[in-house]
């Protein structure tokens, strides 16, 4: 999504457990795309689906979406009848990100 990553470090498990509930040390990314700074959590164990997910508006949907098409994240595209397109982009850790156009 053209972040840029800053540092990463870990959240100890107990604290995890006190914040999240989930008894396991947890790596966060912290990236800063643009002038949004974000903290990804990365988790290679598999989860049931659930509907969270971070929508992002932005001038820049088509260079977001080929890079993660360039990377091999999944991507779907939604159209809606006004011909409008979402695209819903998940990274390799399960994220799930929907961008959006600002217009």
């Amino acid at each position: 999504m053209g972040c840029t990553p800053l540092r990463t470090f870990n959240l100890p498990k107990e604290e995890a457990f006190l914040i999240f509930n989930l008894l396991k040390d947890i790596e966060i990314s912290y990236c800063k795309c643009n002038d949004v700074e974000l903290e990804l959590f990365v988790d290679n164990s598999i989860n049931p689906p659930t509907f969270n997910h971070v929508c992002i508006h932005t001038d820049n949907v088509m260079e977001i979406v080929n890079k993660a098409n360039a990377v091999g994240f999944r991507v779907y595209i939604r159209e809606k009848k006004d011909k409008t397109k979402t695209y819903f982009v998940s990274d390799s850790n399960y994220n799930l990100f929907e961008i959006k156009n600002y217009h």
